[in-house]
């Protein structure tokens, strides 16, 4: 994915890097451009409402060194349902 096209944003879905997390999802339920803070949950069940701050929310799992990432998100896809919601 391009720079150009990666935007933190609601329906973006981030997988955990840390491996002990076993791979584990959340989803952007909120955000505002600007704003340090995004609304998630759990995906794909949609529970735990929480917040977290968008340092830790990456466009993808290798690091500026070449690294893979150890700690925090990194985007994998939209959700469906909010991409169906755009064509409708």
């Amino acid at each position: 994915m391009s720079d150009e096209n990666y935007r933190i944003e609601k329906g973006n879905i981030y997988e955990s890097a840390d491996e002990r997390d076993n791979g584990r999802q959340i989803r952007i339920t909120s955000f505002y451009t600007g704003y340090a803070q995004a609304s998630i949950v759990s995906h794909p069940s949609g529970q735990r409402n929480r917040s977290i701050n968008v340092k830790y929310l990456h466009k993808d799992r290798i690091t500026g060194k070449g690294h893979q990432r150890k700690n925090g998100y990194f985007f994998v896809g939209k959700h469906q349902e909010d991409a169906a919601e755009k064509t409708a």
